[in-house]
Order: C-alpha cells, then structure tokens, then sequence
C-alpha cells in the first residue's frame, strides 16, 4: 500500500493537477475551446502609459488579425483598486475604413484589477490577413476617479470565433482545427510559463523519488537542483504569472517536505527570505508601474521563507535553563 502511495497515487495526483490546471489556464485564456487568441504587449497602444485614461483622451491601437471570424478584443485594465464612476467607448474598424465597423460603451465599475475586459461584436467572417485599428474613449474620467491601462504584460487580447459546425464537418476540419489550437497554445510564452509551473510539483516529487529509491548518493545534487526548481518558480510567479497563490502555496510545501526528508539545514530559506526582500524594496521604489506588482509577490515568497526559518528556529531552540 505504501509503494502504491508513494510510486503511483502521488504522482498520478500532482500529473492530473497540471493537466487540470494547465486546462483551466485555456479555459481563463480563450473562455471556450473554439477559439483561437493572440496577445499582444502594451507597446502596440498609443499613447503607451499606465496612467488614469481621463475624460476625451483616446487611447488606440491596431493588428493584423492571423485568422478568419475576427471577434473579440480585450485589454488588460488597472481600477487602483477602487470603484471608478466613468465610461468607456471601444471603437473598431479595418484600416482604411471610413466607418466604425462597431462601436459600444462600458461602465467602468465591472473592471476587475489587472484583468482582461474584453470587448464583443459580431464576428466578421473573411479577417485573415487583414489590419484592424481600434480605440478606447474615456467620456468623464478625471483624477482619482478614472481606470488605467494594466501594466501587465500581456495587455491586449484577441479572439476569433469558429463554428462548431466549421470544425466538426469533418474529421480533417477537426484535425486541422486542433493543430491550429495546439501551435496557438504554444506560441503564448505565459500559457507555456504557466503550464510549466504547475509542472513543477511533479518535477520535483519525481526528483526525490528518484534520487531516495535509486540514486541516494546523489542527494547533494538534489538539493541544488531543488533550489534551481524554487528559483524558477519564484520568478514564473513574480514576473510572469499575474495570478499564482495556489501553485505557489504548493510549490512551497512540497519543496520543504522534500528538503526535510532530505535532512538538510534550513539556513538557505533565510538567505533566500532576505534577498527577496531586498530585491522586494528594489522593485518597490522604481517607477515602473509594474513594478509594484512585482515586489508584492516577492515580498510574498520572502514572508514564507522567513516563516519557516523562524518557525524551525523556534520549535529546535535549546529549552532555556
């Protein structure tokens, strides 16, 4: 029973945890399975800056859409974690075009922070190939009571539709359709980020149930390459994956069950709390709005880090006298 725990539950367990959670990172992407998205960094709006979109000022931006049924496009907000009173006017049209192909208005209060809002209209059919400009109007924003664009990265997405009559005609159209999706998934560097940490746990489980059943002499290399895994997780969460408490929870304590069992000193995590922290400040007092985004989830990592020291230091000091 306790080879079938360790050899088989357990990895079958942390496997279906990154398939699952790998599916829902499709599913917070795309919404549904048949569509297919490109994302796009900040530097394709103009102006490109992260500050309060206030009344009249226009923010656009413009993209060669790579598929047919063009029909969504979302970005990326900042609220400054507070209610904003305003509204929104998105515009869309192909270049060159002298009329707006469609126009809407938002509320601003439905912006959630650093979330993507997306903006739908009727899916135009024939898209691939072609340029499409778009823009954001604010009509009352004024200071302390406006949105902003996100300073996360990615911050435009967009969607197109496919009928499920398209893809399911055949079993080629499908064929087709799922390699479509499959390079589309590929060509995303926060979906591959992303599917990679929630990878880890089982990476890692793996790499101690290696090294204790077969390769125990190797269990100095084990440690290291243990940190390595945590330093590419710190830094998947902190720059890359804009919402990772659950991964990184889990990454943490397995990390420490494993270096337990491994009966090695727990000082790394008081060094690593204090770089963290340090680097934390660092990021906190630059100017970049990112920035700040970034030192929240350092400071995040280096709270466990000194957590578990002190709590280790406490439960193995000498009684006193």
């Amino acid at each position: 029973m306790t080879k079938l725990l360790y050899f088989f539950l357990i990895p079958a367990g942390l496997l279906a945890f990154w398939i699952y959670f790998s599916i829902m990172e499709v599913h917070d992407t795309d919404q549904v399975y048949l569509q297919l998205t490109s994302e796009y960094n900040s530097d394709m709006l103009h102006p490109r800056d992260f500050t309060e979109i206030l009344a009249g000022r226009i923010i656009t931006g413009e993209f060669v859409a790579p598929y047919d049924n063009l029909g969504i496009v979302g970005l990326r907000f900042w609220n400054f974690y507070r209610l904003n009173d305003d509204f929104l006017i998105f515009r869309l049209k192909e270049q060159g075009s002298h009329r707006w192909y469609y126009q809407s208005r938002h509320k601003v209060d439905q912006f959630q922070p650093h979330d993507y809002f997306v903006f739908g209209f009727p899916p135009i059919g024939p898209s691939a190939g072609k340029t499409y400009e778009f823009e954001i109007e604010s009509e009352s924003g004024r200071p302390g009571n406006a949105v902003g664009i996100s300073p996360i990265e990615p911050a435009v997405v967009v969607k197109y539709k496919i009928s499920r009559e398209a893809v399911f005609s055949s079993v080629p159209a499908a064929a087709q359709f799922t390699a479509k999706k499959i390079l589309n998934l590929a060509y995303k560097p926060k979906f591959v980020a992303v599917s990679f940490a929630y990878f880890l746990p089982f990476l890692i489980y793996t790499l101690y149930l290696i090294i204790v059943t077969w390769y125990p002499h190797l269990e100095h290399f084990g440690r290291r390459f243990l940190i390595f895994l945590l330093l590419i997780a710190v830094y998947l969460d902190a720059f890359v994956i804009p919402k990772g408490d659950s991964t990184m929870i889990l990454l943490f304590f397995l990390v420490l069950i494993v270096w337990q069992r491994f009966q090695a000193s727990l000082s790394i995590f008081l060094y690593l709390a204090v770089t963290l922290f340090f680097l934390s400040m660092y990021y906190y007092y630059r100017t970049n709005p990112a920035d700040f985004f970034y030192s929240e989830r350092l400071m995040a990592w280096s709270f466990l880090f000194f957590s578990v020291h002190f709590i280790h230091s406490f439960r193995h000091a000498a009684p006193a006298d």
